[in-house]
């Protein structure tokens, strides 16, 4: 047949599917077509006519549409000139002949067709009103160089900066630069409030905010929404042609990368003041977004930073604690029997009873060492100090058992995961409020939250990463009139935590070669 493709036999019938491209190329007509199958007593819809009629009749290369999760290239004509890209950028289906490509590929196969003169009916439909949206704002010359960066790049890649320099206010510009539908991804729903009192206030123009977490299910111009409601709801927001996704080094994390691989938007921006992750990732990370298009550490901006020292203050264990330590360092390399943290890890997700007992040992071990007593006392100490000078003191701990007896013990508020978001903002308010206080944090303080006038911080326990370490500096630095910003970090001599602060402080040869000039 000369406009169709034969399929193969079901129930002793012979299956053919209706080939528009061969129909295309050996001058069969829509109608010629409609004629035939009407003798046999088959009729095609009007809505599916039209478009079979599009695809014949139509005068270009190839049709590009969207499926779900994929976007689909049918060839209708010779696509030698970019068979190779293509090849590439998608997997080829050689018994329907078409080209399945994830969606985040969408800027480039538009680029290339472009490029090489390749004419394509493309059925994406993609948002594309215009805003009203203007900047009220005023950019620092590092901000105008990053969006600058940016733009180059076709207005996608990844933007690091430190914790406090202004990446919100680099995305409102870009807002304000491309002027069209745009979803903006946050960790926490206390980083999506900042955002959105940042937009009103720096973002002039009518434009409606859509929110996409909690209850929240609406859209608009600028939506907000989570991680994990951007995740459920994908498909509200595949359209959408600007994607802005905070704190981005979240993102390659298995559930997470499903958002951007899955968007269609052809332009992007990440931001991030840590996007190099330990376990490799952000190689997949920057080609999902577009690369790392401009990065700048904390010394590099110190003049818009407050001054800032971090000190590493090591204490000994008792002998007390010495026994136990050892005592259960013993056990757990009895337990391990040599294997690796992953090996333990997938072991124990096989109910190996050695490697559970094992990874048991490893968190009481990190627990026991994260607050043994002489860190107590030495963290009650600098305390007091701290407030004497009138300082404003962060306390980091990686646990909520070490929040809750730290708080008891200093007579400061806490806030960990499981503290109630009416609980969390008010301890955050009367931490704001005063001159001078403390203020104990787990982990969720170490992004998300708008702590903005701090100037110590006290590192209790924590982990070997890299990136948690900046973003509790992060936390520190931020300019506040002539304040000295200081990091402590408290470590028990003789301990796994040594190596942990020497791991954290190697630099990569990701971040040492990865950049141009």
């Amino acid at each position: 047949m000369k406009f169709s493709r034969y399929l193969g036999r079901e129930l002793r019938k012979k299956i053919f599917v209706i080939d528009t491209a061969k129909a295309k190329q050996n001058q069969v007509s829509a109608e010629h077509i409609k004629g035939i199958l009407a003798r046999v007593g088959i009729t095609i819809p009007e809505k599916v006519f039209n478009e079979m009629k599009d695809e014949i009749e139509g005068n270009f290369n190839a049709l590009v549409w969207s499926k779900g999760n994929h976007i689909i290239i049918k060839p209708y004509a010779d696509l030698s000139a970019v068979i190779y890209t293509l090849n590439e950028l998608c997997k080829h289906n050689m018994l329907l002949d078409i080209y399945i490509c994830d969606n985040f590929r969408y800027s480039d196969l538009i680029e290339l067709f472009k490029q090489k003169n390749i004419h394509i009916s493309n059925k994406i439909r993609l948002r594309l009103h215009t805003l009203d949206a203007h900047f009220l704002g005023n950019l620092r010359e590092y901000q105008i160089q990053a969006l600058e960066r940016w733009k180059a790049n076709g207005s996608r890649g990844v933007i690091s900066l430190p914790t406090g320099t202004g990446k919100t206010i680099i995305g409102a510009a870009a807002i304000s630069e491309l002027n069209i539908p745009t979803v903006i991804i946050g960790y926490t729903l206390e980083q999506l409030r900042q955002w959105e009192n940042l937009l009103r206030q720096h973002l002039g123009g009518q434009y409606v905010f859509g929110y996409l977490y909690g209850r929240s299910k609406t859209l608009g111009d600028i939506v907000l929404a989570t991680y994990q409601s951007a995740f459920r709801n994908f498909m509200l927001l595949k359209d959408y042609p600007f994607l802005i996704v905070d704190e981005v080094h979240h993102l390659p994390a298995e559930k997470f990368r499903f958002i951007a691989t899955n968007a269609l938007a052809p332009f992007r921006l990440g931001l991030s003041a840590t996007p190099f992750r330990d376990d490799g990732m952000h190689t997949f990370l920057f080609e999902i977004m577009g690369g790392l298009v401009y990065y700048k550490d904390p010394e590099e901006l110190k003049d818009y930073l407050a001054h800032y020292e971090s000190k590493t203050i090591k204490i000994s264990l008792t002998e007390e604690e010495r026994i136990r330590y050892l005592a259960l360092l013993k056990e757990i390399r009895e337990a391990s029997k040599g294997r690796t943290l992953g090996k333990l890890l997938q072991d124990a997700r096989k109910k190996d009873p050695s490697a559970i007992y094992a990874l048991k040992i490893s968190t009481e071990i990190r627990e026991f060492v994260g607050l043994v007593r002489k860190k107590q006392d030495l963290c009650k100490l600098i305390l007091q100090e701290e407030l004497e000078r009138g300082s404003k003191v962060i306390i980091f701990t990686q646990y909520v058992d070490h929040a809750r007896r730290l708080s008891e013990l200093l007579n400061v508020d806490y806030i960990t995961g499981k503290t109630s978001r009416k609980e969390r903002e008010k301890r955050l308010e009367k931490f704001r409020q005063a001159k001078s206080a403390g203020i104990i944090l787990t982990t969720i303080g170490d992004e998300g939250l708008d702590i903005p006038d701090v100037n110590v911080g006290i590192i209790v326990s924590g982990t070997s990463s890299k990136r948690q370490y900046v973003q509790r500096l992060g936390r520190v630095i931020r300019k506040n009139g002539d304040k000295r910003a200081i990091l402590y970090e408290l470590i028990a001599k003789g301990t796994f935590e040594e190596y942990q602060a020497k791991k954290r402080k190697r630099v990569s040869l990701d971040e040492m070669f990865y950049f141009g000039d």
